[in-house]
């Protein structure tokens, strides 16, 4: 009957979709990765937490330390020759570039389906048969332990009040500190949206010109992109979608 169709129809495509991030280009299934345990994540985001704070106080260092001699415990001799461009007291907040650098990094550490490719890897920016694709505790302890202490909500928030209320010192300037919230506002989502660019680019010169080219027709058609099934191998899929190029189409005829 035309339920019992129905049905079929949606089990091979969940079926289709839960594989979809592991088939290979040539058809052939790649391995399952194993699901992750929650020690393991908890493990990869308490271990990059902390080169995620080193950076963020290195970059704060590199581009304000000049102008927070007063705020580092290890003395002003050691800022000699910093520049001095942020600062805890301006609109151009202290925590600027390390929020921008961790926007850019959460944008490139995308994957597939966020980015609306026509296949699902877990990091677009890697090539689809790396070995690191697997590694989903590691994505995890990237995305939220390194890129997380790398940025700051509340650093950003709280210079913007200190700021807005005089406790920065020089009086109450609330209208630079409204222009500290949209600098900081636009800022990161410019990284982040430069960072998913730059994981499409990546992704698209990694794996070949048959897959740029579906990209683009995906691109500039979205019912291109619904009738795509990221579950089959490469040339069924454009065959399906009827995206195939000249030299596909010669050696499928």
């Amino acid at each position: 009957t035309n339920k019992n169709y129905k049905r079929e129809v949606s089990q091979k495509k969940t079926k289709l979709n839960s594989e979809e991030s592991f088939q290979g280009a040539d058809g052939q299934k790649m391995p399952h990765p194993p699901r992750p345990s929650v020690i393991s994540q908890l493990l990869y985001i308490s271990l990059l937490s902390i080169p995620g704070n080193i950076c963020r106080i290195l970059l704060g260092l590199s581009l304000g330390g000049a102008c927070e001699r007063g705020n580092w415990p290890f003395g002003g001799a050691v800022l000699d020759g910093f520049p001095c461009v942020t600062s805890s007291s301006t609109a151009l907040f202290l925590d600027l570039p390390a929020n921008i650098a961790g926007s850019f990094l959460m944008g490139l550490l995308q994957g597939g389906k966020s980015l609306g490719l026509p296949v699902f890897p877990n990091l677009a920016v890697l090539p689809r048969r790396s070995a690191l694709q697997s590694s989903v505790a590691l994505h995890v302890g990237l995305k939220t332990g390194f890129c997380g202490s790398l940025t700051t909500f509340s650093g950003w928030n709280a210079q913007m009040v200190f700021l807005a209320t005089g406790a920065a010192g020089g009086g109450p300037r609330v209208v630079e500190a409204i222009f500290g919230y949209l600098i900081g506002l636009v800022a990161a989502l410019g990284a982040y949206a430069a960072g998913r660019h730059a994981a499409t680019a990546s992704f698209r010169r990694a794996n070949g010109p048959g897959l740029a080219n579906e990209m683009r027709a995906v691109a500039s058609d979205p019912a291109v992109g619904a009738a795509s099934n990221p579950g089959l191998c490469d040339f069924e899929r454009r065959f399906l979608a009827g995206i195939l190029s000249e030299e596909e189409a010669k050696c499928a005829a």
